[in-house]
Order: structure tokens, then sequence, then C-alpha cells
């Protein structure tokens, strides 16, 4: 301010880092709770950066089974509440296409996705090319980053198998000429 002489120059920089007191997840409906947790790696209360925090949320939605993630942090009382929203994606979604080069010719293309088939998290995946070269690929995919479930009062024991990539079992028939 110029009245009260020379303007003194203040930076002020942003928090790297805030306490999260709580998680609170809205959205949910096939989708285990647990799986998402264990995407989220996220332990709660500490503090948390923005760099984790956005990264947790890439790899949220980097699991295919959500249409959007979004967080926000709330201040309630004298405590920070991260709440995570999740839009599930369908559980079954069906393409088709076509394709088209000079070795194969043409081809028409199938392929089918079922999520939470057997195991909440897994994904059940089927492609089917018709043409000169038909082909089908079937893909189970099972995640092994768990946490224990609480069912009344039984309590499953914690999985999280953090080093193992999840489980792929693959089949695939493929018709050359």
């Amino acid at each position: 301010n110029r009245r009260f002489g020379k303007r003194e120059r203040t930076d002020v920089k942003p928090a790297t880092r805030i306490f999260i007191h709580q998680l609170k997840i809205e959205g949910l409906q096939q989708v285990s709770e647990n799986l998402l947790l264990g995407k989220l790696k996220l332990q709660v209360p500490a503090f948390i950066g923005l760099e984790e925090l956005n990264e947790a949320i890439a790899r949220a939605f980097g699991s295919q089974f959500f249409e959007t993630v979004n967080y926000k942090i709330e201040k309630e009382q004298s405590t920070n509440i991260l709440k995570i929203r999740v839009k599930e994606k369908s559980n079954m979604l069906f393409r088709i296409g076509g394709h088209y080069d000079t070795d194969f010719d043409a081809s028409i293309l199938l392929n089918g996705t079922l999520r939470n088939t057997l195991i909440k998290g897994s994904k059940l995946l089927l492609d089917l090319k018709l043409g000169k070269n038909p082909a089908i690929d079937v893909c189970y995919l099972l995640p092994t980053r768990f946490r224990g479930e609480k069912s009344g009062s039984i309590i499953m024991p914690s999985w999280n198998i953090g080093w193992i990539p999840d489980i792929e079992l693959l089949f695939s028939s493929r018709n050359y000429d």
C-alpha cells in the first residue's frame, strides 16, 4: 500500500501436503469399496500430497471400472475429509468395428467386456474377429489387491499382494492361411 511507504512483497506458497483425517467414497454400486481402496493405496489418517492424491485418482480411473473419478477435500469442524466420488461404467459393454489391411483383407471385429462377473473387480474380455483369418481371444482378469471385507461379524483376511500384478488368464485361437 503506497500510503504507508514502501510496498512489501509477500510470497505465499500453496500447501504441498495436507492432513486428511477421514476418507469417504460416494457412487459405488457394483464395484467393491475394497477394490477401489486397493487401487487408491492411500493410508488415512495421514499427510497426503497433491501429487500423491492425483496419482491415486489416476490409478483408480486406470482400472477401467469407472467413467469418472474425482475428489474434493472438505473441512468439517476441525477435520479434513477427502471425499472421492465415482461413476461406474456399465457392467456389460459390447462393441463392433471393422478392419481392413492388404495382408488379411476385411474383417468384422466384435468385442464384449463383462465386469464383476464372478468376483468383484474382475473383467471378462471377449474378442472375435470374423473374416478371412478368424480369431477369438478370451481373457479373464482377476485383481490381486484386495483388503479384508467385513460381513456382519465375520472379517475376511486381508489379501494385499502389492508386488504381484493382476492375474490374467488368456485363451487365444487363431486361424491364419
